[in-house]
């Protein structure tokens, strides 16, 4: 998008001196105020009008890849920041469950959640958004979002990599103190203050991820429906979890009622 703004900034000047130029040959055909021999004033009219009308399609076009472009930027500012979001969430929901479960094995599943969620900030960065109005909300938005991803977020995402360490601390401890290998729960020491150190940390992240992203819909005019779909993210990874093995076989019945009523049609 900067890269159309110079230009339709460009074509606006080249184009404007144009218009002028062609008007005042213009005027020197109608008044005669020179009239070179070997050059009639019809041909450098023509010329000249026909750089500017030139200059004039180019100029519409760029005015409306811009807007194409805004809009697709302003797009992916929303999508990008709610897939952190998401990424976040899954990542709280899983050091919940640890802490909530102190007895049962740690067993660490959030590499790919941390991986997506880091490489989703460098698309984030790489979003090319900006603006002929200097009071625009969402491009104020964007900087202050770039700048707290780089500066804290980031790091904060890395710094979840410290549990597997915390992780295999507790179990070197336990190799040494009892000379055989223990099975480290959420109530050891150092993976316990692990686990509740980024949960608070996560817990910051999330809440202002939430405002961001309201104040990101309230830019697009709530086009977004960013409670929506806040709500319906937190109702999906709530029903993810709301069933046991045989919850979900007890379905089989009632599924292979409807898959008989289906064949028989």
């Amino acid at each position: 998008m900067k890269i159309n703004i110079k230009v339709i900034k460009f074509t606006t000047i080249l184009s404007s001196i144009l218009l002028i130029i062609t008007y005042l040959i213009s005027l020197a055909d109608s008044y005669n105020w020179f009239n070179i021999s070997w050059l009639s004033n019809s041909f450098l009219f023509a010329i000249f009008s026909g750089a500017f009308a030139s200059t004039l399609v180019v100029l519409f076009c760029e005015i409306h890849k811009y807007f194409v472009n805004k809009k697709d930027s302003r797009n992916k500012i929303f999508f990008h920041t709610a897939f952190l979001y998401f990424k976040l969430i899954m990542i709280k929901k899983e050091i919940d469950n640890h802490l909530a479960n102190p007895k049962q094995e740690i067993t660490l599943t959030f590499d790919s959640n941390v991986n997506d969620a880091l490489e989703n900030i460098e698309h984030f960065r790489n979003i090319d958004y900006a603006s002929f109005l200097k009071k625009d909300k969402l491009m104020n938005i964007f900087n202050e979002v770039n700048l707290w991803f780089n500066s804290e977020v980031e790091m904060a995402i890395c710094d979840i990599n410290y549990i597997k360490l915390a992780r295999n601390q507790d179990e070197l401890d336990c190799l040494i103190n009892t000379r055989q290998k223990g099975i480290v729960t959420s109530s050891s020491k150092n993976i316990k203050r692990a686990l509740q150190l980024n949960q608070k940390k996560l817990e910051l992240i999330l809440s202002q991820l939430d405002k961001i992203l309201t104040d990101i819909d309230i830019c697009s005019k709530q086009k977004n429906r960013w409670e929506i779909k806040k709500t319906s993210i937190l109702k999906g990874l709530s029903s993810a979890e709301r069933g046991s093995l045989n919850d979900f076989f007890n379905q089989e019945k009632n599924i292979n009622e409807i898959y008989k009523k289906i064949n028989q049609k």
